[in-house]
């Protein structure tokens, strides 16, 4: 049984071992072994079935509009958009593929319905998930107006992240990205080669990395 690795899930973390242990006897959790380079194990615009948390290796995963493209890394204790489980939609928003060899936690609906949820510890976990993910919604819809183009770009950026931090890659044109934050192409052009000059993004063909947004 993984249950240090289990323990540590943000959503499992203060459930005891032999909850788990029941857990994992019973099938109510199974845990999936991921090949690197597997391809896409979760599907943008798929119908969520699971609930699915990355226990150990590492992910890429990706959103994708008509007219750009966001990559980021995701690590071992992610919780995979658990919000799909529960929201009208019912479907991911991100692609996901392991770029490590990976295990993950996969719980059906059914289970997580009949069974995590009837745990108290559990749906104070989830809850608490919940509460700061609507938190950081709600302060980033106070927060001051935009002024710069750096701003108004990091902003857009912020607002299609999975997680803060980290590297982002944008797979995007210069014209897409101007009319998305209501600027020129020239002030956009100006303002990414400042912050290109300043080391915090990198700029190539139609990509530019944001090393720590």
């Amino acid at each position: 049984m993984y249950y240090s690795s289990l323990s540590s899930l943000p959503l499992l973390q203060g459930i005891g071992a032999d909850v788990l242990l029941d857990w994992q006897e019973r099938h109510v959790m199974r845990i999936v072994s991921v090949e690197k380079d597997e391809g896409v194990v979760i599907g943008q615009g798929e119908y969520c079935r699971t609930l699915s948390m990355l226990m150990e290796g590492e992910m890429e995963c990706s959103m994708t509009a008509d007219d750009w493209k966001l990559t980021e890394r995701i690590y071992a204790g992610q919780v995979i958009e658990e919000e799909a489980v529960w929201s009208l939609s019912q479907r991911y928003a991100r692609s996901y593929k392991a770029t490590t060899d990976a295990k993950m936690v996969v719980v059906s609906r059914e289970h997580v319905m009949r069974t995590l949820m009837n745990n108290e510890i559990f749906r104070i976990n989830l809850l608490g998930r919940m509460a700061s993910r609507l938190e950081k919604h709600n302060n980033a819809a106070t927060e001051r107006a935009t002024c710069t183009v750096e701003e108004h770009i990091t902003r857009f950026v912020r607002s299609i992240q999975l997680n803060a931090g980290g590297e982002k890659v944008l797979d995007i044109n210069m014209e897409s990205l101007a009319a998305i934050v209501r600027e020129t192409r020239l002030n956009v052009s100006h303002t990414l080669h400042r912050m290109q000059d300043e080391g915090k993004i990198r700029i190539t063909r139609g990509r530019i990395t944001f090393c720590n947004i």
